[in-house]
């Protein structure tokens, strides 16, 4: 393994690493923060807030989806959306008490799959 000098730091070794389909986008976690990296526009860091894990990315690269907590090992998740416009949803849960995980995106990053986990 090597690290990945993205401007910003280097990517954690133990962190996620998303390639988009198309292999001209790569997301990965520098720290808490998610960081994309595109080909023609470098590094860009991906606002979201808390702790941030990233699950997985859209073909071409234009969305990207995770989970959020508000700390480091707090069971309390929030699953997001994030588009290349900078917007973020956040996805609620359709249960109170029930943490949301994005798991999955499709190719065209409109639909996201996931689970719930109850909070404690």
């Amino acid at each position: 393994m090597r690290d990945t000098l993205l401007g910003g730091g280097s990517a954690n070794p133990g962190g996620t690493v998303l390639v988009s389909a198309d292999g001209f986008t790569l997301v990965v976690e520098v720290g808490v923060r998610p960081v994309k990296w595109s080909l023609g526009n470098g590094p860009q860091i991906l606002s979201i807030g808390g702790y941030s894990i990233l699950t997985s990315v859209s073909a071409n690269g234009d969305t990207v989806a995770g989970f959020d907590s508000p700390s480091f090992g707090s069971d309390d998740l929030q699953a997001f959306r994030w588009e290349d416009s900078g917007q973020v949803f956040m996805l609620d849960s359709i249960q109170p008490g029930v943490s949301t995980v994005a798991t999955v995106i499709s190719a065209d990053g409109r639909v996201i799959s996931g689970n719930g986990l109850p909070c404690r």
